[in-house]
C-alpha cells in the first residue's frame, strides 16, 4: 500500500507546541489525547534538533525525515504521576497497549494502515499523555475512553484542515521551517541615564579657637 503523499514527501515536521491541540473529550480522565494533521516532534525529542548549529542535529533530523508510517504517535508519563521510573514507564506501557487495542478495533495497525489494505491510512500526529486517575482505572474502562481518541481522531482525519499559517516563533529559512533564535524578542538594553546634578561650591567653615 503506497503512503499518502504528505507521509512520502515529508519536508516539513513542526514543533509540538505550534499545531498539537487537545481533543477536547469531556468524558476521557485517564489521559490526555493531543492530535494535529501535520507531522510534529513530540515533547520528548532530542533538543539537538532544534538548533541547526548543533553537532547532532543533522543526525536527530535526519530520523525524523526517514520515517515511512503515516500516522505518529507516541505516549510520554510526565512526574506529576508519580516519582518512581517504574511507576511511570508500567503506565506509559498500559496505554499504550490499549490505544494499540483500539486502533485494531477501528481497523488500522499500530502504524496507522489500514490492516485490509483498503481505504484511507490515519495521517499525522498523536500524543497522549496519562493522568494519575490512570493507575487505578481498569484496562476495560481504559480502552473504552481509548476507543473514543480513536474516532476523534478519525473525525479530525476527515475534516478539511486549515490553510497552514506560520505562527509567530517560526519562518521559512533556505526553504525549511525553522524556529527563530529565543533572543529574536529581546530588546536591547542601555544604561539607564544618570540624573543631573547641580555642582555646588563646597561651604566653608572657619573653626573658632
Amino acid at each position: 500500500m503506497s503512503l499518502p503523499r504528505r507521509a512520502q514527501a515529508r519536508t516539513r515536521i513542526i514543533h509540538y507546541n505550534g499545531f498539537m491541540r487537545p481533543l477536547g473529550l469531556s468524558k476521557v480522565s485517564a489521559f490526555q489525547c493531543k492530535y494535529s494533521k501535520e507531522y510534529c516532534y513530540v515533547a520528548s525529542v532530542h533538543p539537538a534538533v532544534e538548533y541547526p548549529t548543533h553537532a547532532l542535529s543533522l543526525m536527530y533530523a535526519r530520523r525524523w525525515q526517514t520515517r515511512t508510517e503515516p500516522f505518529w504517535w507516541n505516549v510520554i508519563a510526565r512526574k506529576d504521576i508519580e516519582n518512581h521510573r517504574t511507576v511511570r514507564s508500567w503506565a506509559a506501557r498500559r496505554l499504550r497497549h490499549a490505544f494499540t487495542e483500539s486502533l485494531k478495533k477501528m481497523g488500522y495497525g499500530p502504524d496507522g494502515n489500514r490492516i485490509d489494505g483498503e481505504g484511507q491510512p490515519l495521517i499525522g500526529t498523536a500524543q497522549l499523555l496519562p493522568h494519575q486517575t490512570i493507575l487505578k482505572r481498569k484496562y476495560v474502562d481504559l480502552v473504552w475512553q481509548t476507543d473514543m481518541a480513536v474516532k476523534a481522531i478519525i473525525r479530525k482525519r476527515n475534516v478539511d484542515s486549515k490553510p497552514f499559517e506560520l505562527s509567530e516563533p517560526w519562518e521559512m529559512v533556505r526553504g525549511r521551517l525553522e524556529r527563530r533564535p529565543l533572543w529574536h524578542k529581546k530588546k536591547a538594553k542601555t544604561a539607564p541615564k544618570a540624573p543631573e546634578v547641580s555642582h555646588k561650591k563646597p561651604i566653608e567653615r572657619k573653626l573658632k579657637l
